[in-house]
C-alpha cells in the first residue's frame, strides 16, 4: 500500500469517527435537564442575551453547565460543550475519539466567534480537550484568547493568558498538595499565567463554595478579553 493510500485511509477513518461522535454528542444533549438553554448542533447556549464576551466551556456533565451558568448570571453567555465522559465508554477507548472531539469543537467555535473576543475553558477531561482547541484556534486566528483550566495540569506552551485552577483539597490533581512546584515550568511555558486554589476536593467545584470561587476566576479571565490578556 502506498503512502498516499495510507494517508487517505487514515483521513477517511478519522472522518468516520467524527461523524459517529457528532451523532453521539447530539444524542447526549437530549439528556439535558429542563432549564433555559438552546441546543445548537453539539453546543448548548445559556444566557444568550448577555453582553459579556462569551465563555466556551467543556464540561463533564450538563448539571455542571447549568450550575455555572446560573452563578455567572444572565449577563454572561455560556456556550457549553460536553467531554467524552459518559459519551464514550472506557471499553471503546476515549483516546480513539480524542482528535475527533477536538476537530468538532474547534471548527464549531470558529464558526461562532466572528471577530469578537471570548474565553475558552474546561474542567478535568474537558480541560484537556480545550487546551488543544485553544492551540488550534490560536494558529488559525493568530490571537491567543484567555484560557481557564480546572483540575488539569497543562501540557503545552501557550502564548496567551491561562488561569490554572485546582481544588484546595484535591490531593489527586493539585500538584502543590503532592509536594511539587510547577511554577518554574509554568513561568517558561506561558506568556502570562495565574494559579488558583478554590475550596473543595475533586468533583465538588460546581456547588458552593467552590463554584463561587471558580466564577470569580472566570470573571477575571473575561475581563482580560480585549485588554491585552488575550492577544
Amino acid at each position: 500500500m502506498s503512502v498516499k493510500q495510507k494517508l487517505e485511509d487514515a483521513l477517511a477513518a478519522r472522518a468516520g469517527l467524527s461523524h459517529d461522535l457528532d451523532a453521539r454528542l447530539r444524542a447526549n444533549i437530549e439528556t439535558l435537564p429542563p432549564w433555559q438553554w438552546r441546543a445548537d448542533d453539539v453546543f448548548v447556549h445559556f444566557n444568550e442575551d448577555g453582553q459579556n464576551p462569551p465563555l466556551f466551556w467543556c464540561f463533564n456533565s450538563w448539571v455542571e453547565a447549568i450550575a455555572l451558568a446560573r452563578v455567572l448570571g444572565p449577563d454572561q453567555p455560556v456556550v457549553a460543550m460536553h467531554s467524552l465522559e459518559k459519551v464514550i465508554d472506557a471499553f471503546e477507548g476515549k483516546e480513539t475519539y480524542f482528535h475527533s472531539i477536538i476537530d468538532i469543537y474547534r471548527d464549531g467555535i470558529l464558526e461562532r466567534i466572528g471577530d469578537k473576543g471570548f474565553v475558552l475553558g474546561g474542567n478535568c477531561q474537558g480541560a484537556g480537550v480545550m487546551e488543544i482547541v485553544a492551540q488550534d484556534i490560536m494558529v488559525r486566528t493568530l490571537s491567543a484568547q484567555p484560557l481557564v483550566v480546572l483540575e488539569y495540569t497543562p501540557r503545552f506552551a501557550f502564548p496567551g493568558h491561562i488561569d490554572i485552577v485546582f481544588g484546595a483539597q484535591s490531593e489527586l490533581y493539585n500538584p502543590f498538595l503532592q509536594g511539587k512546584d510547577p511554577l518554574p515550568i509554568w513561568n517558561l511555558q506561558f506568556a502570562s499565567h495565574a494559579h488558583h486554589e478554590i475550596p473543595g476536593a475533586h468533583g465538588q467545584f460546581f456547588r458552593a463554595p467552590g463554584i463561587d470561587s471558580l466564577a470569580k476566576v472566570i470573571i477575571g479571565a473575561i475581563g482580560k478579553v480585549g485588554q491585552g490578556g488575550g492577544q
